[in-house]
């Protein structure tokens, strides 16, 4: 579940925030790339932290938070179509 996560949403995320903005500025651009840096770091940081964390938490552990993870998901894509519907009906 990392890789959609964070390739799909993350990158049409970038590339949203980039081309809604008609901004040239180095200060933005420079802004936009600190923050993708910050978020690589922040996932490998993640990514490398999961088998000691897994080994922590075990399978039953593992199998709740993946569950609660998949809820969070759900709750993103429900808040998602909310704001297509609300913003279609408000035009």
């Amino acid at each position: 579940m990392t890789l959609p996560l964070l390739s799909g949403l993350g990158a049409i995320s970038v590339v949203i925030g980039l081309s809604y903005s008609n901004q040239n500025h180095l200060i933005y651009y420079s802004g936009t790339y600190i923050g993708i840096l910050l978020i690589a770091i922040s996932a490998f940081v993640s990514l490398k932290l999961s088998m000691p964390l897994f080994k922590l938490l075990g399978k039953t552990g593992i199998g709740v938070l993946n569950r609660i993870m998949g809820f969070f998901i759900l709750v993103i894509a429900v808040q998602l179509v909310f704001n297509g519907i609300f913003s279609l009906t408000n035009h």
